[in-house]
């Protein structure tokens, strides 16, 4: 079959074809995002949480899962050069939004006063940017304070920001990072899908075990 004389070939073929199918690629790339998404969620149980590991404060601030569903955030510190982790700030949630802190020192037996030189500090802090403390209990290795009113995102934040940071200069100098878990329970499949939080940073090895 002859092609007539006044047919002329397209020379602007292959940019209209480009342009026609420009948003494809991103669109297979969310659709297998999502897919990945949904296959790690059928090994978790939501109601009873997900847990998030090495979670940066910024990353924290901007995450679009509730706030409300957070019942758990941890926050651990070592010096320079020190392979571990001495204190750890684990602020928890019983029910009533996060209005439980447990400071705990994983090496008392270096100075004992030291721990209560911390809580003491602690305390002090909270009650300068007006979060009251219902009370306390000291414990062998830890203490629990417990406010009245639950801790903000703001709030943690700013504690991390205006305290933590200050007054433990070194504050996740081994991985750069702050917040050593975050525990949300209670999301549904939606927020779980479109969480702005990275996927790698779930802890698949927790394996839904309660920690709160």
């Amino acid at each position: 079959m002859k092609l007539p004389k006044s047919f002329r070939p397209e020379k602007n073929l292959d940019k209209k074809v480009e342009q026609l199918t420009e948003n494809y690629q991103e669109h297979v790339d969310k659709f297998e995002a999502e897919q990945k998404i949904l296959d790690l969620l059928s090994k978790f149980d939501l109601n009873r949480g997900i847990l998030y590991t090495s979670i940066d404060p910024l990353m924290f601030e901007q995450s679009n899962l509730p706030y409300e569903k957070t019942v758990y955030l941890g926050i651990a510190c070592n010096k320079l050069f020190e392979n571990f982790y001495r204190y750890r700030f684990n602020y928890k949630s019983k029910g009533e939004g996060l209005k439980w802190l447990e400071i705990v020192d994983t090496r008392p037996e270096k100075k004992v006063e030291d721990l209560y030189n911390v809580v003491k500090d602690v305390m002090e802090y909270h009650k300068s940017q007006n979060n009251s403390i219902a009370g306390y209990q000291m414990k062998l290795k830890s203490y629990d304070i417990k406010f009245n009113n639950p801790i903000s995102k703001k709030d943690f934040i700013d504690a991390i920001n205006g305290f933590y940071c200050k007054k433990f200069p070194w504050l996740g100098s081994k991985y750069n990072l702050f917040l050593t878990k975050i525990a949300y329970k209670g999301l549904t499949e939606d927020e779980f899908i479109h969480s702005n939080l990275p996927i790698k940073r779930i802890e698949r090895k927790w394996k839904n075990k309660i920690l709160f």
